[in-house]
C-alpha cells in the first residue's frame, strides 16, 4: 500500500479501496460485503484486482484501512 501511495507502483483495484465494499469489523461473525456484486466475502475472498472496482473517496479508504489494520 505504501508503494502505491508514494506513486512507486500503479494503483491496484483492491476491495479495500473500493466504494462498494462494506467492511466487517469481525468477518468471522459477519462477512464483508460487496454491495455491487451482492457478495458476502471473508478476508481470503477479498480481491486484489477486481474488474468492477470503483475507487472510494479518501475518507472511506482511510476508514476501511483502519478496520483492517486493527486485525493485525
Amino acid at each position: 500500500r505504501q508503494l502505491e501511495v508514494q506513486g512507486h507502483i500503479p494503483p491496484h483495484r483492491m476491495c479495500v479501496t473500493c466504494a462498494h465494499l462494506q467492511p466487517s469489523k469481525d468477518p468471522k461473525k459477519t462477512p464483508h460485503r460487496c454491495m455491487l456484486l451482492d457478495l458476502s466475502m471473508s478476508d481470503t475472498d477479498l480481491r486484489l484486482d477486481c474488474p468492477v472496482h470503483e475507487t472510494a473517496d479518501a475518507a472511506t479508504q482511510k476508514k476501511t484501512w483502519k478496520i483492517f489494520a486493527q486485525k493485525t
